[in-house]
């Protein structure tokens, strides 16, 4: 968001009754921007960045759908818990079982 009531930090009371001495200044940082521009020379360059069905998928290519030989499908709730990691809710289960 961007206007008045933008949604940002500390987007409430703003004094829009101020009219003299006071500037409002954008700061632009670049880390998101630089983090994309990073990977998609990676992805341009590196060959092993990542597997060419990915590759061709991700510009649009015909590919033939892949299978993951030892994809198992979760019987139970049990099946979708990993050791040492809290155990996922209503909402990512559904999304971990549409997959």
């Amino acid at each position: 968001g961007g206007g008045k009531d933008g949604g940002g930090k500390g987007s409430g009371n703003i004094p829009d009754q101020i009219t003299d001495d006071y500037i409002v200044e954008y700061i632009w940082k670049s880390t998101s921007f630089d983090r994309m521009q990073n990977a998609l020379k990676t992805f341009a360059i590196d060959d092993t960045s990542v597997t060419g069905y990915i590759y061709h998928k991700l510009l649009g290519h015909s590919v033939e759908q892949q299978h993951i030989a030892t994809a198992r499908v979760p019987s139970s709730e049990s099946d979708f818990t990993v050791p040492g990691l809290p155990a996922l809710n209503e909402s990512q289960i559904e999304a971990v079982a549409a997959v």
